[in-house]
């Protein structure tokens, strides 16, 4: 029993460890080299307004 015990808190504290190394990886990356996300026409505000007027 305290095998499985141990083994647990092993397994979380590698789980929790291994989310914490991922954001940090993340973090350090500077945000302004991120592509922008690809507009379609229905994320185009204007095209929606132009929609409006026909």
């Amino acid at each position: 029993m305290p095998f499985l015990l141990v083994l647990t808190l092993v397994a979380v504290a590698a789980f929790v460890s291994w989310r914490l190394m991922q954001t940090s990886l993340n973090e350090q990356s500077p945000s302004g080299s991120r592509r922008p996300a690809p507009r379609g026409p229905d994320d185009d505000p204007d095209f929606l307004r132009s929609l409006d007027r026909r």
